[in-house]
């Protein structure tokens, strides 16, 4: 949760301004303004929205990962055979 939230904000934020940007390409499409000044930053809206999305991916993918792995470890545990599990069998 700590993770998550802090990376849908710029998540969030990119898709709204890429949709907005696209609506406004859209509904100007027939202006030559638009093609020849608003075409490249509507590119680099969608390039850096791309990279956003990549970026929470290997994020969300490695946080995955990680509790994976930590449950495996878990699961593979056997209870009795550390020092607590010693001590509660009078060991």
């Amino acid at each position: 949760m700590m993770i998550g939230c802090p990376c849908l904000v710029p998540l969030c934020l990119n898709s709204v301004l890429l949709t907005a940007y696209t609506v406004v390409l859209l509904l100007m499409r027939n202006h030559l303004f638009v093609w020849s000044v608003f075409s490249p930053k509507y590119l680099y809206v969608c390039a850096t929205t791309v990279c956003v999305y990549v970026g929470v991916f290997v994020v969300a993918v490695t946080g995955f990962y990680t509790c994976l792995v930590f449950a495996m470890r878990r699961k593979r545990q056997d209870p009795f055979s550390n020092e607590m599990g010693k001590s509660l069998i009078g060991e």
